[in-house]
């Protein structure tokens, strides 16, 4: 059964619970991953791993954000082909 939220997100198509939906969440969060790596270095796995949840937390903002500049930023963020997850798969 779908969730009243992602049947708002389908009929309006932006999502009603930014910042506290997973996405943004994710977005709030990034900052704090990428200090943490700097600390200790990430495995290669966790790479490719925050790489495929950023990439689909950001494909999410820019169609979804009602924030219109987060939406702008994440659409740049995917212009960057070290996110093109399409191309791995």
């Amino acid at each position: 059964m779908i969730s009243n939220e992602d049947l708002k997100r389908l009929l309006y198509g932006r999502c009603t619970t930014w910042p506290e939906c997973s996405c943004g969440q994710r977005w709030n969060d990034a900052e704090e991953m990428f200090e943490e790596w700097k600390r200790t270095p990430p495995t290669s796995t966790q790479i490719e791993m925050a790489r495929l949840n950023i990439s689909l937390m950001l494909h999410c903002v820019a169609k979804h954000c009602p924030d219109k500049r987060a939406r702008q930023n994440a659409i740049m963020q995917l212009l960057n082909p070290v996110l093109d997850i399409e191309e791995d798969m």
